[in-house]
């Protein structure tokens, strides 16, 4: 199989790099970076998907792999680490050029194909090994599992398209495209899509929230304050499904923490537009300061709710989980 890699890699590369695209990247300014990344980006997306890498995990050791068809290992995630074949990591190098792109696209790349990130570390690797009797497929091939389902391979489509647009998949308003009824099943077609292994509807919520990044496009809340941005990420998240044993929840519950990366709003007062994060924050009044934090943390409590209604849960329900989460 490494000699096949390599064949692949001689060909496929030589087609993807010719020399003025690598000597033209070095001369790069970082406004040309920035440009330059999309074009990076499917380049290296069609390099990686010549290989069809599909989704393993060994769930003794705790390890996941993206692994080409025939078993050998290009990707793989442990509790601290993410290693990658040398000779991938070394294409990948020389495509994306810049070191920051290149570790940005490794996350986006492996958390769209259903590796979770928990990992601090990203590695070269010079032979990660194959795949054993012992390691389980994750998600079947998408064209294999949705072929003889029409609903499923709906959605897949509709999934893929969100994600080629850079946007986050999600389910959406079903009871507007008339599939209320169908919407359990769905649910897990996208716990599916998502290599999620879970049939507990709080639990797949609580790895949507922890896997993505969001910003005003989806934390609606924010158009109520003036020419309000923010982007967030979600820290820290329990849930439990009712009846619970937790001395303090007598019901299903979704709780949790989140930092702001970066955040903005307009303050008509001074007609001053005010910069936010999690390391700054433009108040110097105690009371004002946590009256923002606690606005804030509504209007992300708000978006969750807007996540739990697509997820099928309904507002006023007794199933209805009790959300907090702060800032």
């Amino acid at each position: 199989m490494k000699k096949l890699i390599r064949h692949i890699l001689q060909e496929e590369t030589s087609m993807f790099l010719p020399d003025r695209f690598i000597y033209n990247s070095m001369m790069e300014s970082n406004d040309d970076i920035i440009k330059a990344y999309p074009k990076k980006k499917k380049l290296a997306i069609k390099f990686l998907e010549s290989f069809k890498l599909e989704h393993w995990e060994n769930k003794r050791y705790q390890m996941e792999y993206l692994a080409t068809p025939k078993g050998t290992i290009i990707f793989m995630l442990t509790d601290a680490e993410l290693s990658i074949q040398s000779e991938i990591y070394d294409v990948l190098t020389r495509i994306m050029d810049n070191p920051e792109s290149l570790t940005y696209f490794i996350n986006d790349y492996v958390r769209n194909r259903g590796l979770s990130l928990d990992y601090i570390y990203v590695t070269r690797s010079g032979g990660i090994g194959e795949i054993e009797d012992d390691d389980d497929r994750v998600i079947q091939n998408i064209q294999e599992s949705t072929s003889k389902n029409p609903l499923k391979q709906y959605f897949f489509k509709i999934w893929d398209k969100e994600k080629k647009e850079g946007k986050i998949p999600m389910i959406g308003n079903l009871e507007r495209l008339g599939l209320i009824e169908k919407q359990n099943e769905i649910i897990q077609y996208f716990a599916e899509y998502m290599g999620w292994d879970t049939n507990s509807k709080l639990e797949a919520i609580k790895m949507y929230l922890l896997n993505q990044t969001f910003t005003e496009d989806y934390i609606t809340g924010m158009k109520d304050i003036p020419e309000g941005k923010i982007t967030i990420k979600f820290t820290d998240i329990q849930v439990g499904e009712k009846p619970s044993t937790d001395t303090y929840f007598d019901e299903s519950y979704i709780a949790g923490e989140f930092v702001v990366l970066d955040g903005s709003f307009l303050e008509p007062e001074v007609g001053e537009t005010l910069h936010f994060s999690s390391g700054d924050i433009p108040m110097s009044d105690f009371l004002e300061y946590h009256d923002f934090k606690d606005a804030v943390s509504e209007i992300v409590e708000g978006f969750v709710d807007n996540i739990l209604k697509t997820f099928g849960y309904k507002k006023g329900a007794v199933s209805y989980p009790y959300v907090d989460f702060n800032w």
